[in-house]
């Protein structure tokens, strides 16, 4: 598998260039983890890869096998709302009770389709299909400067396979833990 020349500036498109070095920092390993992680190496990178092919799988069978356009979306999604989500925010200083934006006329920052091609490394002809077809489902809206997330797409199905995304993820974090405390 071919790796990005750089990275981390994938990372930094995607997020906040600040919020993930510092939650790097948070939420680094102890030094004892760090110590034990390449005596459990090959343990921690199987339950790495499998919860994300179990992830993956999982989008499929939920939403379809098409992963570009589940990279589209990720990025539009993440783009428009950042600025609103700042590294550090508690969920009542940003979210309503029902988990969503305090506000619903919060402005969404537009993401030009001529951004999304370098930041997932998805030809721009690609992108394009991935944007509009998008729309025809749903999930985006254009807007004269650029694309946003739907609100409207944010629905009871997606708010359960996320529910059951982080539970799965917060188990192998777990699962992770142990093996690094216990080589």
């Amino acid at each position: 598998m071919k790796t990005p020349q750089n990275a981390s500036a994938i990372t930094e498109d995607i997020d906040d260039a600040d919020a993930i070095p510092r939650l790097v920092r948070e939420n680094r390993l102890s030094d004892g983890e760090l110590a034990n992680f390449d005596k459990a190496f090959s343990l921690v990178a199987f339950a790495l890869n499998r919860h994300i092919v179990d992830h993956l799988l999982r989008f499929a069978r939920q939403f379809g096998p098409d992963y570009h356009m589940l990279i589209v979306w990720g990025v539009v999604a993440h783009q428009c709302t950042a600025h609103h989500m700042c590294p550090g925010s508690r969920p009542s200083t940003v979210l309503d009770p029902d988990g969503m934006l305090s506000a619903p006329d919060l402005e969404l920052r537009p993401v030009r389709q001529r951004d999304v091609s370098p930041i997932t490394g998805i030809p721009k002809e690609t992108v394009r299909r991935k944007l509009l077809k998008l729309e025809s489902e749903g999930w985006i809206q254009r807007q004269d400067s650029g694309w946003v997330l739907n609100r409207n797409s944010i629905d009871p199905e997606l708010r359960e396979f996320s529910r059951e995304s982080a539970k799965r993820l917060l188990a192998v974090s777990d699962h992770i833990r142990e093996l690094l405390k216990n080589p």
